[in-house]
């Protein structure tokens, strides 16, 4: 007998002997019914009392069914193996098991009238459709949501570069790292290589003499940059990144100094242009930037940055209890920072004040942390203090300025963190998560991008737009100084803003920016002269003079022209003339101040900064630090300009009692 006959015979002796122990076993089985209802009719008919006999021919019946099956699965079992052995199990196998389902249907529908359930097969493939069909849409569904986030972060990317290209109007094309840069500092002139002040990348500092923003950037009548800050403070951040282009890794710098008087200026300044990169506290424990950075980006997560005031030291102060609720209780937010002997700097934070009475109290913002030393969980928890330091948190968030980190950590915050997707097949999952990630850096850099853009064009457009007309020569008992008209009357009603409002300020005049003229600039100007020939301006231009040049007359241009093309002495003396009347016209008029120039620039400083805060980019200012020996001179110059209560606003702690 070949394998598929073999295989085939052992499938129906199966079914067969699974039908048969049917029969045998099942309470229904219709083989002992027929039997008791055959021995009940034949005891009737013959009569007697055998009725009782009828349960166990039933009985016997099961029994018979039971010996059959068992010899007939002794016979497919060795019809099975005897196929197995001749040609393998996979194809035996399946044509048995194929024989063994058709045949026990058959034997189903004949002895017990079972059918098979095709309408339920039905309705279980209809549910198996509509669920994979739910899967698929499902799926489709999520891809499309990270479709269009990304067709969203596309669109994005082509906005901030459409702006970029319109900025690029107001960019210096030439502009180059080895370009001379003049800049005139509240009237102290400055240079370094454009190189040397672009060093910090993304900084303000690096983004207002890049040349991204060359031709809208304010100039002097000698074309020089103006900015109108503390003379003293930009030369100090000049003179430290001249000396951080010769620095190497190894050999680190301290950062930008001044004297006492000016470091709370240098520090205004240091903030707006984006060059101190934190918070950094008056510690004795908190030594580096970045431990400085760390604990503010702590209170920029917690929602609680803002400027940080010493209140308590205990080497200052003492380590005594009384000492410490004296100097902190009712301070409102406060973060206290701890070193210890053994090296340890750890601390906390909270938004619940300090106080004296007893019991915990529970705050709705604190958190505890540990910025240096071994693991705390390591050691028996206790130590010795060796510096303990307590911080009031002055939350500034209130103010409007163009904080560049804030506007970067509460965009984060605003940003969707999109839930693991998990409902699907690991490969599947792990798919959509991958690109839901990728999304989500994409669209971080794109946010800080869109960020640095914005705040770089809002930065250049208060800070370093102005018109020339509003700039300020001042001569200050000999001392030149230079500032806008609006720093001077940012106090309404003062002396100050009185004399340079419009009705009694004249405007100082705007000459001609001789030192940026072309050759072809000289050209025109010579050809607009009355009484000179036409070919003057043609013979300047072909030997390339330029307006430096033209402001610079020596004897030898005089020679030039004569021998060139101009050979009267008249027209020679015109040219003469109108160069001096050039000369003239291009230098600065300047209004005299008969004061100290330490006491007016101290005022003239502080009216910098207080501007700055007006218009959203700095802090409140603080109040000007003056020397022993300047006091009483400093308050008759401030109670002049600045009559009546006004003048509290800078005297401060000099205020007469």
């Amino acid at each position: 007998m070949s394998i598929n006959k073999r295989s085939i015979l052992s499938g129906v002796l199966g079914a067969t002997a699974s039908s048969i122990g049917k029969l045998a076993l099942a309470p229904d089985s219709p083989v002992p019914s027929a039997a008791g209802s055959f021995c009940a009719a034949h005891v009737d008919r013959i009569g007697g009392d055998l009725a009782w006999a009828c349960p166990y021919v039933s009985l016997a019946t099961r029994g018979l069914c039971l010996l059959c099956m068992v010899g007939v699965n002794a016979v497919m079992i060795s019809s099975f193996l005897e196929g197995m052995g001749e040609s393998g199990s996979v194809v035996g196998t399946a044509l048995s098991t194929a024989a063994n389902f058709s045949c026990s249907a058959m034997y189903g529908m004949f002895f017990f009238g079972e059918t098979v359930p095709m309408k339920d097969l039905i309705a279980i493939n209809a549910r198996l459709k509509a669920a994979r069909d739910d899967v698929v849409s499902d799926i489709d569904a999520s891809i499309a949501k990270l479709d269009a986030k990304e067709n969203d972060l596309n669109e994005r990317q082509e906005a901030l570069d459409a702006k970029k290209v319109l900025d690029q109007y107001h960019a210096n094309p030439d502009a180059g790292d080895s370009d001379l840069i003049e800049v005139n500092a509240g009237g102290t002139i400055v240079a370094a290589r454009r190189s040397t002040l672009t060093q910090i990348k993304g900084t303000r500092f690096e983004a207002l003499f890049s040349g991204r923003w060359d031709k809208n950037l304010q100039r002097d009548r000698q074309g020089r940059i103006f900015l109108d800050v503390s003379p003293v403070a930009f030369q100090a951040i000049v003179d430290y990144l001249t000396e951080l282009a010769i620095s190497s890794a190894e050999d680190p710098l301290s950062p930008p100094c001044v004297d006492g008087e000016n470091d709370h200026i240098l520090e205004s300044y240091l903030k707006l242009f984006g060059l101190r990169a934190t918070n950094m506290p008056e510690s004795n424990i908190i030594k580096t930037a970045k431990e400085a950075e760390c604990l503010n980006d702590w209170l920029r997560e917690d929602g609680s940055d803002g400027q940080l005031e010493l209140l308590h030291r205990g080497s200052r102060d003492g380590l005594t209890s009384d000492a410490f609720h004296s100097n902190c209780d009712y301070k409102g937010c406060t973060l206290t920072v701890i070193e210890t002997i053994d090296g340890y700097v750890l601390g906390g934070y909270s938004n619940k004040p300090w106080s004296c009475s007893d019991g915990y109290k529970n705050a709705n913002k604190a958190f505890v942390f540990v910025l240096s030393g071994s693991d705390l969980s390591k050691n028996d928890a206790s130590f010795t203090i060796k510096e303990i330091e307590v911080f009031q948190v002055s939350n500034t968030s209130g103010e409007k300025t163009l904080d560049l980190a804030k506007g970067m950590a509460d965009a984060t915050r605003e940003l969707p963190q999109a839930e693991q997707v998990t409902r699907f097949s690991k490969e599947i999952n792990e798919a959509l998560n991958a690109k839901q990630d990728c999304l989500l850096q994409v669209e971080l850099d794109l946010l800080r991008l869109e960020t640095v853009f914005e705040d770089e064009r809002k930065f250049i457009d208060a800070f370093a737009i102005g018109d020339e007309k509003d700039l300020i020569v001042l001569n200050v008992n000999g001392t030149t100084m230079a500032t806008h008209r609006a720093t001077l009357q940012t106090v309404e009603d003062s002396v100050l803003a009185r004399q340079f409002d419009d009705s009694k300020w004249t405007e100082q005049g705007i000459g001609p920016r001789v030192k940026t003229w072309t050759p072809d600039d000289v050209a025109s100007w010579a050809e607009n002269i009355d009484g000179i020939p036409a070919d003057v301006g043609g013979t300047l231009n072909e030997n390339d003079i330029t307006g430096p040049e033209l402001l610079a007359l020596n004897m030898e241009l005089l020679l030039l022209l004569e021998k060139l093309c101009v050979k009267r002495p008249g027209t020679l003396a015109l040219v003469l003339k109108e160069i001096v009347l050039l000369k003239q016209a291009n230098e600065d008029v300047v209004t005299l101040i008969e004061h100290s120039p330490y006491c007016f620039g101290k005022i003239v400083d502080f009216l910098r900064l207080k501007r700055l805060h007006s218009l959203g980019l700095t802090g409140k200012p603080a109040l000007p630090k003056v020397c022993d020996g300047h006091k009483s001179s400093f308050e008759k110059v401030v109670r002049y300009y600045f009559p009546g209560d006004s003048a509290n606003m800078l005297l401060g702690e000099l205020r007469l009692r």
